[in-house]
């Protein structure tokens, strides 16, 4: 059986609340609306329950005018991990 480490991407800490503060969208649902994606996924993918889609990720870079690299990160895996 394979244990799941979570997200292989994932949003940088603060990335979503600057984006609302430099957009003026106060809302989460209203920033789903805004870069395409449903409310449900942008609840699981701000949770870390989900790695963000292509569709999230190019949403949200292009709203906010910021770098993939910016708003996201790859976590590192611990040493020792897997093993």
């Amino acid at each position: 059986m394979t244990r799941s480490r979570g997200p292989a991407i994932r949003l940088r800490a603060g990335a979503l609340e600057h984006v609302k503060r430099t957009t003026g969208t106060a809302r989460d649902e209203d920033l789903a609306v805004r870069i395409g994606v449903s409310r449900a996924t942008f609840t699981r993918v701000k949770t870390g329950q989900l790695a963000p889609s292509p569709t999230f990720m190019a949403g949200l870079a292009s709203l906010a005018g910021l770098t993939l690299g910016q708003l996201f990160e790859v976590p590192q895996e611990p040493v020792g991990a897997g093993r």
